[in-house]
């Protein structure tokens, strides 16, 4: 996982790609029931064209995503931590876009 310029990137063994901080909609933290075995936590980044970057939890400088993290208003550190914590298959809303006001003329 790599943080630059506002920019979210990550490349792993199935696949990858890069989201713009500026872009985001939403990210969600999912837990599978798989762990401790394999990786059972998982970075989900939606940006504003529905585009998904998965990102496993146990991802080389994963812990970079807390630092991005901190420029969005209202990130909710605490669903991390419940997350971290679970081992059932659960999806926790980290973050999400509030919509612009509607200006009707």
């Amino acid at each position: 996982v790599d943080v630059d310029e506002r920019q979210i990137t990550y490349f792993g063994p199935h696949g990858g790609g890069a989201i713009s901080i500026n872009e985001l909609s939403r990210i969600v933290v999912r837990t599978t029931e798989q762990g401790p075995a394999t990786a059972d936590f998982f970075w989900e980044l939606t940006d504003r064209s529905l585009q998904r970057l998965t990102i496993p939890g146990d991802a080389e400088n994963a812990q970079a995503l807390f630092d991005a993290l901190t420029a969005l208003p209202g990130a909710d550190f605490e669903a991390v931590i419940r997350a971290s914590g679970t081992t059932t298959a659960q999806e926790f809303l980290v973050w999400e876009r509030t919509p612009a006001p509607r200006i009707d003329t």
